[in-house]
């Protein structure tokens, strides 16, 4: 199932509930959060989702236009290490910086994590990653 709440304004208080509902309706496999203002803080309520063991469908997250900087892509990171499902992860648009970039790609390096080929195929920090089987 997929589900897009895009474009809707969504802050990082709005953030928490919605990472309360996904752990309860645990079939959505598309997220769709663009273009909205989740932050830092907002990655943190979501990722405490993403790391949780109830949920495992979500294949795909846009997380493009929410004002992300570093320490929401070290949470994200975090949240990546356990996860096992996220094949596509789009994070263009954000406010990452270099070093942010470089810490998300230490990330790729953890043994979980390092099974998966990566590629990234935009400058502005879209990635890719499917699963060996």
């Amino acid at each position: 199932m997929q589900l897009d709440v895009g474009s809707n304004k969504i802050t990082s208080e709005a953030c928490q509930y919605l990472s309360v509902a996904i752990l309860n309706y645990a079939f959505v496999t598309t997220l769709n959060l663009s273009s909205n203002q989740i932050g830092s803080n907002g990655i943190q309520h979501l990722t405490e989702a993403l790391q949780s063991n109830r949920i495992n469908t979500i294949t795909t997250l846009d997380l493009g236009s929410n004002q992300i900087e570093d320490v929401g892509i070290r949470c994200l990171s975090m949240a990546l290490r356990q996860n096992r499902t996220l094949i596509k992860l789009n994070l263009s648009n954000n406010h990452i910086s270099a070093s942010g970039i470089q810490h998300f790609a230490q990330t790729l390096q953890y043994p979980i994590v390092r099974r998966i080929p990566q590629s990234i195929s935009h400058f502005d920090f879209y990635f890719s990653r499917h699963w060996q089987n």
